[in-house]
């Protein structure tokens, strides 16, 4: 299929030529819109990194330090007692939910009283705890969840940005054919009224000897200055397409009098096309339908989040410590190991009781899936008519390409034929411009019908991602 590149025209060092090649390069380095779609992938892998951060290992660190002179049961009221405590801990979160907690803790009691056993005492504490989620969140399902969530929003970023590439791919194909066809209805125009100029010129010299009058040379010149007209109405409406086409491949030339289109390229020769296979290959690799498709995946799980999250807390807990304590603080840190242990275990209950909260984001979640098969199927309905009216006209295409080939060669014929005649005084300007319109008319609507193909054979490319298996390609210019 037509793709876009710019060559240099050799001797011009200006002009250039709209080729067949790499607009998906031109589009993936400059088009702003592909950057942005670029930047959406960055974007969702960073909130990927966001959802592994819940096993990230924590460290943590605390330092507490207390004076005050509140009664002791080894000193006299009035005393001065200070406390210190520092906590150095470790928390670890696994994909079941379960959650570690390690912390050691040291603190260390200082007196002045005279009374005191000692004046200073030192306990060293090891403490572990576990927390195991059993339904909301049960065994880590929501964690999994978010993280699963995450890659598919990934997906359906990449699949966004293949889609905007095509979109953007087709849009600039269908551009530059849309220019090819008024600039070569320029050239046909500007043809025509050399021709008519020439028959002007002729006939203004019959007219000093009488044999044309001032009416024949009045409706000569309207033919003339109407092809003109239809020549600059060609070119301006040329001039827009091709500004378009290039703020799509976001190109800056010095003129937009830089840019001609290659030479007239042969129609394409189609091979067989099965509405059916078309359709079928559509509906598995468009971009478009396999985004939706990751973003319904998505919010499925979005939904099955939701529906996690109206269940109660239930969370089982357990923990075990071991200290030792002396005025000395090797000692104490010694005795840790000695015995002593402290077992703790229980179960956490909680639920809102009217949880509306929860319920409400549940209700949600199931409307925005709904929205989205809806979408989907919206989508796969209007690939299967587009293919299908596609294949169609591409069939009607190549029958009026071929009847147009033929009418071109006797309309030239004709052309041909009645300017001799004309030269040697067998005919009249009368006919000639007849003649020449006829064939202006069947180059035109070869053109047209040409221009329709390419866009066509855009639509399927766009929904197939495989034209170039359906038409035969001419060569380069």
């Amino acid at each position: 299929m037509l793709l876009l590149m710019f060559i240099p025209v050799i001797g011009q060092a200006k002009t250039q030529f709209l080729s067949e090649k790499s607009i998906l390069q031109a589009i993936n380095q400059k088009n702003l819109l592909v950057q942005e779609a670029q930047t959406q992938i960055s974007s969702s892998e960073q909130f990927y990194d966001m959802t592994r951060g819940v096993y990230d290992t924590v460290l943590s660190a605390e330092l507490n330090y207390q004076k005050n002179k509140s009664e002791r049961s080894n000193a006299i009221f009035g005393t001065e007692n200070s406390s210190s405590q520092a906590t150095l801990g470790v928390m670890q979160a696994l994909p079941t939910g379960s959650q570690f907690q390690f912390n050691v803790v040291t603190t260390k009691e200082t007196t002045n009283s005279a009374f005191a056993s000692s004046p200073e005492l030192f306990e060293e504490r090891a403490e572990l705890s576990f927390l195991q989620p059993l339904l909301k969140n049960g065994f880590g399902f929501q964690s999994r969840q978010q993280t699963a969530q995450a890659k598919e929003n990934i997906t359906a970023s990449q699949w966004g940005f293949q889609s905007s590439i095509k979109k953007l791919s087709r849009d600039a194909g269908k551009l530059y054919w849309q220019w090819r066809l008024l600039t070569f209805t320029q050239t046909f125009e500007e043809q025509t009224a050399q021709l008519y100029s020439k028959i002007l010129s002729q006939n203004k010299q019959k007219l000093v000897y009488g044999q044309k009058s001032d009416s024949d040379i009045a409706a000569l010149q309207a033919q003339y200055d109407l092809a003109r007209v239809s020549a600059l109405n060609a070119q301006t409406q040329a001039t827009p397409a091709l500004a378009s086409l290039l703020n799509i491949i976001q190109d800056q030339p010095d003129s937009l009098m830089d840019y001609k289109p290659v030479s007239v390229e042969p129609a394409p020769k189609f091979k067989s096309l099965s509405t059916e296979s078309l359709t079928a290959k559509a509906l598995e690799q468009h971009p478009e339908i396999q985004k939706l498709k990751s973003e319904l995946k998505a919010q499925n799980i979005a939904l099955a989040l939701s529906k996690n999250s109206t269940l109660p807390r239930l969370d089982l807990k357990a923990s075990l410590a071991l200290n030792g304590i002396d005025s000395d603080y090797n000692t104490a840190v010694s005795d840790v190991g000695d015995g002593h242990p402290v077992w703790a275990g229980g179960i956490l209950l909680s639920y809102p009781l009217q949880n509306r909260n929860a319920k409400a984001s549940r209700d949600l979640e199931k409307i925005k899936e709904s929205r989205l098969l809806l979408q989907l199927a919206r989508l796969e309905r209007d690939v299967e008519h587009q293919i299908e009216s596609t294949v169609l006209n591409l069939k009607q295409a190549q029958k009026k390409l071929n009847l147009l080939s033929s009418a071109l060669q006797s309309s030239q014929i004709v052309v041909d034929d009645e300017i001799e005649k004309y030269k040697q005084g067998r005919s009249d300007s009368d006919r000639v411009i007849q003649a020449q319109t006829n064939l202006l008319n069947v180059k035109k609507s070869q053109m047209q019908t040409l221009c329709d193909t390419h866009a066509m054979l855009l639509d399927l490319d766009y929904w197939t991602k495989d034209n170039s298996s359906l038409a035969e390609q001419p060569s380069k210019p």
